[in-house]
């Protein structure tokens, strides 16, 4: 009896293990895709003029206080910060200016 109720147990467990597998690697595939053409993502220099500021406003502000960002909303690639719509709405307090 012991036998049998392990092996049915192993089996349980190496199912549920596949099907959270599968789960992972679709949420995976899905959340990996970045359009890069989206306007709301963009330079932080071209960010800071859009939004009528110093080029060098979005760095300043992020080594100041970086939880004024919102996760996700700003990153450093390289030498080069990007930053979405979101972040500079979040340290402005202003409204995307592009769509006046």
């Amino acid at each position: 009896m012991g036998v049998y109720l392990f092996i049915i147990l192993f089996a349980i467990v190496i199912c549920t293990i596949r099907y959270y597998h599968d789960i992972v690697s679709t949420l995976r595939g899905d959340l990996m895709k970045i359009n890069l053409n989206d306007p709301n993502i963009m330079d932080a220099g071209d960010a800071s003029r859009i939004w009528g500021h110093a080029e060098n406003y979005v760095r300043r502000t992020y080594k100041s206080n970086p939880l004024k960002f919102p996760e996700g909303s700003i990153r450093k690639f390289g030498k080069q910060w990007i930053v979405t719509t979101e972040g500079m709405e979040a340290i402005t307090g202003i409204k995307d200016p592009r769509k006046r």
